[in-house]
């Protein structure tokens, strides 16, 4: 896999990513999961949490996008609310997805 995208950051939680913590590190933008990144295993839609979160990341400037190994229709139907750049069937861990 390509370095670029181990992480150099662990956090409990992904609102636990804040914009000090972004800045801090020169991250100007975010590629998320759903599951057990955004929403625990499975849950068919965004919650209230990923969306809030995903409200105040954006609205301070940063670039978010969604990568997923998801079905289409799962992802579609996750990102309703959020309106994110999205993409599915991703095969993750490879890197096809990232190009």
């Amino acid at each position: 896999m390509l370095k670029i995208f181990y992480p150099c950051i662990a956090v409990d939680s992904i609102v636990d990513i804040t914009k000090e913590l972004l800045d801090k590190n020169q991250i100007k933008g975010l590629i998320l999961d759903i599951d057990n990144t955004l929403v625990p295993n499975h849950v068919a839609e965004a919650d209230e949490n990923a969306v809030k979160w995903i409200e105040t990341i954006k609205a301070e400037g940063y670039k978010m996008c969604i990568v997923s190994n998801a079905s289409k229709k799962r992802v579609v139907r996750f990102n309703n609310k959020l309106q994110l750049y999205a993409g599915h069937r991703a095969m993750k861990p490879g890197t096809a997805a990232f190009k």
